[in-house]
């Protein structure tokens, strides 16, 4: 199958599209994806800034004049507003004593669920700095999404008036007009991992132990071309068991979006998938129902738009008025 050339990527088509041979990306990309189901969906493109993005952002339409024959008419232009939208980098480095991996037998095995291990951890924390990051508390951080649209004074953020346990159902259009994420300008997408090899680590005493050491880093930001297309659904009670507790605050979303939310996801966590999960069973519920993926596997959907698992997203969040 021929390679698809549009510059809109998830992660995993970037990661496979750079290093078509080298499967050790690919492997990272499905590791990433287990519990942090928005790493699949968001699409990422290369920043026109090597730290940052500059986007524009259409912020008023013309408006025509009415006029009769022989009558002239004003000229419009419209307004635009300029956004810079910085890129996070993370960074760690493992450390692992040489002579444990020689006693397991096993180094390939062992390095292996070394390596699972930190990629897991740093899809966590991508994700929760998607939702949750503040770039005011430290400038290394993006702006998630949570810190972004956090009071119902904004028309994308919808109050469901839960007063505990609460949580966010966020839905999202990706789309390059939309909502993407960014990449700095000259490296690759998504997280990198690169084998150091055998090295000697020399502690504060002056001894010496022979490591192998491994360097994971990512860099990436996020970018709101579309305010419309991200929709937050807020004060959502994680523990409500009564049947539909927030189908219309989900429809109020979807119908503030482009074309009604056409192409979206709905992001929400473990608790609240459950619960959809739940409502999808019940066949007399027109609503919600199940589809096959492309690898065939069961996926809820409301109203036909794919709900997707989002474990960063808390059911401990603060009260949003």
């Amino acid at each position: 199958m021929a390679i698809d050339q549009t510059n809109q990527l998830t992660l995993a088509e970037v990661t496979k599209r750079l290093h078509p041979t080298e499967k050790k990306l690919a492997d990272i990309a499905e590791i990433l994806e287990e519990s942090n189901e928005i790493l699949t969906d968001l699409k990422f493109v290369e920043a026109n800034n090597v730290t940052s993005h500059i986007t524009t952002q259409r912020a008023r339409v013309p408006e025509a004049s009415t006029r009769m024959i022989n009558e002239y008419v004003g000229a419009e232009t419209t307004d635009v507003r300029q956004i810079e939208e910085f890129i996070c980098m993370l960074a760690v480095y493992s450390v692992v004593d040489k002579k444990l991996v020689d006693i397991t037998g096993d180094k390939a095995g062992f390095m292996m669920g070394e390596v699972k291990g930190f990629i897991e951890g740093m899809g966590q924390q991508a994700a929760d700095m998607i939702f949750y990051g503040n770039r005011a508390d430290d400038p290394g951080e993006i702006t998630g999404l949570a810190n972004r649209y956090n009071s119902l004074s904004k028309d994308n953020v919808w109050d469901n008036g839960g007063s505990s346990n609460r949580t966010s159902i966020w839905v999202l259009q990706h789309d390059l007009d939309k909502f993407h994420g960014i990449y700095p300008r000259g490296s690759k997408s998504g997280l990198d991992h690169r084998d150091l090899g055998e090295s000697t680590k020399t502690n504060s005493d002056g001894k010496e132990m022979q490591v192998l050491r491994n360097y994971f880093t990512w860099d990436f930001g996020l970018v709101v071309r579309d305010p419309k297309a991200v929709q937050r659904v807020a004060n959502v009670d994680s523990t409500a068991t009564s049947s539909f507790s927030f189908d219309n605050s989900i429809i109020k979303a979807l119908n503030q979006m482009p074309k009604r939310g056409k192409g979206s996801v709905i992001y929400v966590n473990r608790d609240v998938f459950t619960m959809m999960d739940i409502y999808a069973k019940d066949k007399t519920n027109m609503a919600y129902g199940n589809i096959k993926d492309a690898a065939g596997q069961e996926v809820t959907t409301f109203r036909g738009i794919p709900v997707r698992l989002v474990e960063s997203l808390l059911s401990s969040e603060d009260a949003v008025s």
